[in-house]
């Protein structure tokens, strides 16, 4: 929960800009600000988890992680991360840290590029985290079907990037027990 530890001190910057656009966008102004919190058209926040979930159905060939996957699918659409972060689990997990960290810079770095060139309107509104990604970008970037597009084109970014990430740790989990809770036997 980096985000959250950092909320106070990042969160009277964000608010400036995302205050600022506001502003300009019902005057009718210039929307002065590239950047704002609303801005992340990400899946899942933190390591892009909507899309490991989405991966995890598609090619985990592990019944537990499929459990898994199918169980937090509906709180990874309202970026509720808790269940994949923990109970696949994301966290120390060597294997997911490489996707985990380069699928968010993707998707960020295609949104910014994408949002400097104009492609996409600049973020209008203010949504709150829990709204499902492709509909979030839609309703911030002031109903942008261009944002909504984005917003696809960024959850198959994602989940190309996890793919083979989920298939190499069902084979690295094929040598460990089934059980994520294994205490070795003293």
């Amino acid at each position: 929960n980096g985000t959250s530890a950092l909320a106070p001190v990042i969160g009277s910057i964000w608010a400036t800009a995302q205050n600022a656009n506001l502003l300009a966008a019902a005057d009718g102004k210039t929307i002065p600000y590239l950047w704002t919190s609303s801005s992340f058209i990400i899946y899942g926040v933190t390591g892009s988890c909507l899309p490991l979930v989405i991966a995890t159905l598609l090619k985990s060939q592990r019944s537990d992680r499929r459990t898994l996957a199918k169980l937090a699918l509906a709180p990874a659409v309202f970026n509720i991360n808790e269940p994949v972060l923990y109970g696949l689990p994301i966290i120390l997990n060597l294997v997911c840290f490489i996707p985990f960290v380069t699928a968010p810079l993707a998707n960020v770095s295609l949104s910014y590029l994408v949002t400097k060139l104009g492609w996409v309107n600049r973020v209008q509104a203010s949504v709150p985290g829990i709204m499902p990604p492709i509909v979030g970008p839609y309703l911030a970037c002031n109903y942008d079907c261009r944002a909504l597009l984005l917003s696809i084109v960024n959850l198959v970014i994602a989940v190309l990037i996890w793919l083979p990430f989920v298939k190499a740790s069902d084979r690295m989990g094929e040598k460990r027990p089934r059980s994520s809770f294994y205490m070795p036997q003293y």
